[in-house]
């Protein structure tokens, strides 16, 4: 298997992950799980041999060990191994293809093809490839915002009857984090994630996509989903129980009506980005940050304000500066 460049930036999907949406992204983009909609990579597609995509996807190389269904438009090279299964369209400059994988299709490649703009001379055999895609495509939906993003069809009982389920949600919470003028190993990077995943999954949510970190003063996306049948104004109630378990935290007091295992992530978290001077952590709409200006330091968790989520979504990276964040939540 392939190995990514560790010193560069990579969005995972990880193994046992399904997400329906379209994704862009500046960096390569490696995925180990399931995707239902559109790739845009402006580097490397990596499909493993556990992941699945079905959809259309437009990188500058891929490397394809899984399972593809839908149109490749690849502008330089696709490798594609031998735990390959692709049904679809190609279009590239240069292919290379195992003997053992299995590639069925219609296959554009050569140095004159124009990648972006060549079409289908001919009507395909296969309606399936274009049903799969259409169906994939109508899975999608915005999943940059919190709020309801999929909802699940009821299933049909074997004895054909409908069950009586509540249908389910996809609720996208973002952890955005940043520590500056820290230089971090793989190790702490690896600690700093666990503690905020251990926090998101106390408040129901599972880690979906992340970003290979920034070391070099710390810096790091991850977005989280909690699928279930709860309303918008439930996903508020549950930040603000998460809000106040980490203001029950920064206050060192006991508090016995909280959930105590939420409580004890929140120990947890706050107990470890203290060991920093500075540091801004946004844990999908709770914002705890820590800034020193003129050797006094201070320290705040809120629900994030709008101003903030507005600044945020133009720039995640704006993280890396607790000043400007601690600015927005004491306004």
């Amino acid at each position: 298997m392939d190995e990514l460049n560790k010193a560069e930036s990579v969005t995972n999907i990880t193994k046992g992950t399904r997400v329906s949406a379209n994704i862009q992204t500046e960096s390569d983009i490696r995925i180990a799980g399931t995707v239902d909609g559109d790739i845009t990579a402006k580097r490397k597609l990596i499909l493993t041999d556990t992941g699945r995509i079905t959809g259309s996807v437009v990188a500058q190389e891929a490397i394809l060990e899984g399972r593809f269904t839908g149109e490749l438009r690849i502008k330089d090279h696709i490798k594609v191994t031998s735990t390959a299964v692709i049904d679809g369209f190609i279009f590239s400059k240069k292919i290379s293809v195992n003997e053992d994988a299995e590639v069925i299709g219609i296959v554009s490649v050569g140095p004159d093809v124009d990648v972006m703009n060549a079409k289908l001379t001919k009507e395909p055999k296969r309606p399936e490839i274009r049903k799969a895609v259409k169906k994939a495509k109508e899975a999608i939906s915005d999943s940059e915002t919190n709020g309801e993003v999929k909802e699940v069809p009821e299933p049909t009982s074997p004895f054909g009857q409908e069950e009586k389920k509540a249908p389910q949600s996809r609720f996208i919470g973002n952890v955005l984090i940043g520590i500056p003028s820290v230089d971090t190993d793989k190790d702490q990077a690896d600690e700093i994630k666990s503690t905020c995943e251990n926090f998101m999954q106390e408040l129901g949510f599972e880690l979906e996509i992340f970003d290979e970190p920034v070391l070099d003063s710390f810096y790091q996306k991850l977005t989280y989903v909690r699928k279930s049948s709860d309303t918008e104004n439930d996903i508020r109630d549950l930040y603000k129980e998460g809000k106040e378990s980490l203001e029950t935290s920064l206050l060192n007091k006991g508090n016995t009506e909280a959930n105590s295992s939420l409580q004890n992530a929140a120990d947890n978290l706050v107990q470890f980005f203290k060991q920093f001077d500075e540091f801004a952590v946004i844990l999908g709409d709770i914002v705890l940050v820590q800034q020193v200006e003129d050797d006094v330091q201070s320290i705040a968790v809120e629900i994030v304000p709008e101003q903030l989520q507005a600044a945020l979504k133009k720039d995640a990276e704006l993280v890396s500066s607790p000043a400007r964040v601690y600015s927005y939540v004491e306004n």
